[in-house]
């Protein structure tokens, strides 16, 4: 049934009636993107920084606890390349060689 009267005011109401509906869907599905990618970041948020299985043991209290014993091989053709092996109260932690 069509309206009792056309005119103007009735026409820009019912234009603008439209685009508010129009831009309602819009932010609904902008709505649902932002709730999708902050869940997202979230789970992102948790990978990077939640707690982790793996047990480090904190620097200070390795040092501590290392003992580091230092041996000087001279035993060498050069000399004054040295080789110093690095090993504390756990197990060998390296051997570095320089010149």
């Amino acid at each position: 049934m069509p309206p009792k009267h056309e005119c103007r005011w009735r026409t820009g109401a019912e234009k603008l009636t439209r685009e508010l509906e129009a831009e309602r869907a819009a932010r609904q599905v902008a709505e649902a993107k932002l709730a999708s990618a902050l869940t997202q970041i979230a789970e992102y948020e948790k990978r990077l920084f939640g707690r982790t299985t793996e047990r480090v043991v904190p620097v200070d209290r390795e040092l501590r606890d290392a003992e580091a014993v230092i041996e000087v091989d001279r035993s060498s053709g050069d000399r004054n390349a040295k080789t110093v092996l690095i090993t504390s109260s756990r197990s060998d932690l390296g051997v570095l060689r320089y010149a």
